[in-house]
């Protein structure tokens, strides 16, 4: 039950950091008109922060493959972050019509650089993840 929460809650985390960075991206954006810093390698370090405590509840350490929770929260983060920043984004300007299921063609991310971050690659991503987590915690070896 505790890998379940867990999982909820860190979807939910990853949901409300794309909302946020959404915002600031656009009211940063919108204001000062300068686009050329690249704030992913900040966001990165406070994503990791945020990621060890849900890592440290979800381990156990009768089962060593649970260290690869953390890796499969990280997949999942995908889908959740970029659809919900994609969604408040096109909320606030328009510039993202298909919301949820859009992709930047202009974000200075290394992941979009190299087209790691798609819609299609998001759900794969998510899949991934859940499997993993369920293989891992609650399938009898």
């Amino acid at each position: 039950m505790i890998i379940l929460l867990c999982t909820i809650l860190f979807c939910l985390y990853a949901a409300l950091e794309g909302h946020r960075e959404s915002r600031h991206f656009y009211y940063r954006v919108s204001s000062t008109r300068q686009d050329n810093y690249n704030e992913h390698a900040i966001f990165a370090i406070q994503r990791f922060i945020a990621w060890i405590p849900f890592e440290y509840v979800m381990f156990d350490s009768s089962n060593i493959l649970t260290a690869l929770n953390g890796v499969f929260l990280g997949f999942m983060f995908i889908l959740w972050h970029d659809g919900v920043y994609y969604w408040t984004y096109n909320k606030l300007s328009g510039i993202y019509p298909l919301g949820f299921w859009d992709q930047s063609k202009t974000s200075n991310s290394w992941m979009d650089k190299h087209d790691l971050c798609n819609p299609v690659m998001r759900i794969t991503y998510f899949v991934i993840g859940v499997v993993g987590l369920i293989l891992i915690n609650y399938a009898k070896y």
